[in-house]
């Protein structure tokens, strides 16, 4: 009888080395069809992927952001808003007028654009700014109405930019007195048409450009700068799900 108990109990044990063994060897093909199958490694385009930004993406407030858009788009008004700053002293008089140069990323029926340009009268942050928020304090007066409209003399746009001419005497305040430069807005009073364009964190940023004379030299100087400040807001809700799967 014991010698029964044993031999099942031997047997019992060796079942289960055997099971054992054949778990855990190295070259067990145990449920796999092929032994000889390789990982394989599927490498994503950088650049497609950030082409393939939603308006749901590019309208939410972050630094570095590299795009700046202003329009409309599905009946929602875009600005885009930028601040100068570095202005020369004691400047007597303007040759010419002032110039912005935008360079193009994207634009959809740009033919249609309505451009409209505007020197914003309250103080902003550019990662704070949104269409009720201007800083991480306080609140546009009156969202999507915190400028005074300054008429382009000429604007033209071309296949990869936009250039927009105005009066250097719009701007002469910031000039004289820096608390009053709170920077410019773009928009346009068209519908369903925008235009994306390079922030001033690529190597294709924003220009303004002026020329002038000062009170020590007659001699012609040149201001020239990219934007030290610029973002871009949108009349929403806050309801981001309206632009879901909608690429820019």
């Amino acid at each position: 009888m014991n010698k029964k108990i044993f031999s099942e109990k031997l047997i019992v044990f060796l079942i289960f080395v055997f099971i054992l063994a054949g778990c855990t060897k190295k070259k067990n093909t145990v449920g796999i069809p092929n032994e000889n199958i390789q990982p394989q490694e599927i490498v994503l385009n950088s650049t497609f992927i950030e082409d393939c930004f939603s308006f749901e993406d590019s309208c939410r407030n972050y630094n570095e952001n590299t795009n700046l858009i202003f329009g409309s788009f599905h009946g929602t008004q875009t600005y885009s808003l930028l601040r100068f700053a570095n202005f020369p002293d004691s400047v007597v008089s303007f040759s010419g007028n002032a110039n912005l140069k935008l360079y193009l990323k994207d634009k959809v029926n740009s033919e249609n654009i309505a451009l409209q340009i505007g020197k914003i009268e309250e103080n902003w942050l550019e990662d704070k700014a949104t269409w009720f928020t201007a800083t991480d304090s306080t609140d546009w007066t009156s969202p999507g109405d915190f400028f005074s409209e300054i008429i382009p003399e000429e604007w033209n746009i071309t296949e990869d930019t936009l250039s927009i001419s105005f009066s250097c005497e719009s701007i002469e305040d910031w000039i004289n007195s820096d608390s009053t430069n709170f920077g410019l807005v773009l928009f346009s009073s068209a519908d369903s048409s925008f235009l994306e364009i390079n922030s001033s964190e690529t190597d294709k940023a924003p220009l303004l450009t002026f020329d002038y004379f000062t009170v020590q030299e007659d001699t012609m100087k040149t201001y020239s700068a990219a934007p030290v400040s610029d973002t871009f807001i949108f009349s929403s809700d806050n309801d981001y799900a309206k632009f879901e799967k909608v690429i820019v």
